[in-house]
């Protein structure tokens, strides 16, 4: 997966995205860059960061295969971490992370 595939899977995301909190996010939004983050069976995860909340520490990720590969793409990590986090915060689609973050 490269940059544009990733850009792509954001740009859909966005349009299934309440537009009040679309307009939130993308002001958050960043080229997508890749971080090895650890999971807890001692792998390491590729993960797209996609979406930076600095004041707040955290990030939005992708990865492909999802959290430890069970398919849920979409994570709202540590910004600062080096985990993939857990499950909990791990999602099928953009969309629903935004809803259920908090933070918009």
């Amino acid at each position: 997966m490269d940059k544009t595939q990733v850009q792509a899977r954001i740009d859909e995301g966005l349009s299934e995205v309440p537009v009040a909190l679309r307009d939130a996010l993308r002001t958050r939004l960043v080229t997508p860059y890749v971080e090895e983050r650890a999971c807890h069976d001692q792998k390491w995860e590729r993960v797209w960061i996609v979406a930076v909340l600095r004041e707040e520490n955290i990030c939005f990720g992708y990865a492909e295969s999802g959290y430890e590969d069970t398919g849920r793409c979409w994570g709202l990590l540590f910004l600062d971490g080096l985990s993939i986090g857990d499950y909990g915060a791990w999602y099928d689609d953009l969309p629903a992370l935004v809803d259920d973050c908090g933070y918009f």
